[in-house]
């Protein structure tokens, strides 16, 4: 019923193309849950295809709670094709899940052999529910076995010294998406470091694009159609500039 109220409430306000655009995305992501992500609920100590309200959060820093987003999950699938997509050898990167809720996106990149891979989540109640997840996940199912959620706001996070693939799902609004990657780009610069940033549901694109240290980097025709066609949300990949115009 809920579903139905709102999506009234997008017709009568936003007119028929909203409606469909919401239609669709309502569509693919029952779609995904009920073809592929409920597969993994029984591996899960605290279901991650739960939503949670931005209210219910209860961070460990609140200054930033209204620069946050409510708790939703990243299709699965939609993750692997991406992180697939990048045709990089993982095993030369740390994996950083930005807003990392409750451990979903840092239990599917585990299943590639990523140096470490780290998630940083500012609400208390979401970390401990990714960290249950991540002790009780199966370790066979696991090629990176340093995985772990750190409760900390995104501002003050210590990136890792090492070649890193960066993942935001839409965490947070513009000005706190721009300090976070432009801290980001200044201390792989100072240290010399590769990043990859992949950006799901880019709300706030214009925020990377205008960045002019990262350039765009296209995924394989195959991984654009499937994104294009099956998942609820687009996504972009960038490169940091400076390191690959010397390689």
């Amino acid at each position: 019923m809920g579903d139905l109220v709102f999506s009234y409430s997008i017709w009568r306000k936003q007119g028929v193309w909203s409606l469909l655009r919401h239609l669709r995305l309502v569509l693919l992501r029952r779609l995904h849950h009920a073809l592929w992500d409920c597969r993994y609920d029984a591996f899960e100590a605290e279901p991650t295809s739960t939503l949670l309200d931005r209210k219910h959060l209860k961070p460990n820093n609140s200054d930033n709670l209204s620069l946050a987003r409510e708790y939703t999950p990243s299709p699965r699938l939609a993750v692997g094709w991406i992180l697939d997509g990048l045709k990089e050898d993982l095993s030369g990167f740390s994996f950083v899940d930005f807003g990392s809720g409750r451990g979903r996106v840092l239990l599917a990149a585990a299943e590639r052999p990523f140096r470490k891979i780290r998630g940083i989540e500012f609400s208390q109640r979401l970390h401990q529910e990714a960290t249950r997840n991540i002790a009780e996940y199966p370790d066979e199912k696991l090629l990176c076995k340093d995985l772990k959620s750190i409760c900390v706001d995104a501002e003050e996070f210590e990136l890792p010294d090492q070649d890193c693939v960066f993942y935001f799902y839409n965490p947070f609004d513009a000005s706190l998406l721009e300090k976070v990657i432009t801290n980001a780009l200044d201390t792989a610069q100072a240290r010399g470091n590769r990043i990859l940033l992949v950006y799901y549901n880019p709300v706030h694109q214009a925020v990377v694009s205008r960045q002019n240290r990262l350039r765009a980097i296209p995924l394989p025709l195959s991984v654009r159609i499937k994104m294009k066609l099956f998942s609820p949300y687009p996504a972009c990949v960038y490169g940091n500039i400076h390191l690959q115009d010397t390689a």
